[in-house]
């Protein structure tokens, strides 16, 4: 398993899916937006704390209430194409970072 926290972080081991979101505390905030380029689309992006992203918590983002449309580290932004100014990645939800 990656550390994803850093070399010298303690390593966070989630053995199932369903384990997951005890790692997360649900955000009591949501943000209603629109994203440039959609038309008429609205996201509502909820940022939530979880313990494998401490710095930036995770973000979802919900597409008119009927699909979940972006999950990753908060960022502000409700499209990875806005988030990354790169129309190929309309429609993509998560996106892994290449170094």
């Amino acid at each position: 398993m990656q550390n994803l926290a850093g070399d010298d972080a303690p390593r966070l081991q989630i053995d199932r899916p369903a384990d997951v979101w005890r790692h997360v505390d649900l955000g009591s905030v949501l943000v209603v937006a629109r994203d440039h380029g959609s038309g008429r689309d609205v996201f509502v992006s909820l940022e939530s704390n979880c313990a494998w992203e401490v710095e930036h918590g995770l973000q979802l983002v919900f597409k008119n209430g009927r699909e979940v449309s972006k999950v990753g580290p908060f960022d502000g932004h409700v499209s990875n194409a806005s988030a990354y100014d790169d129309d190929a990645l309309d429609g993509v939800i998560y996106r892994t970072l290449v170094e």
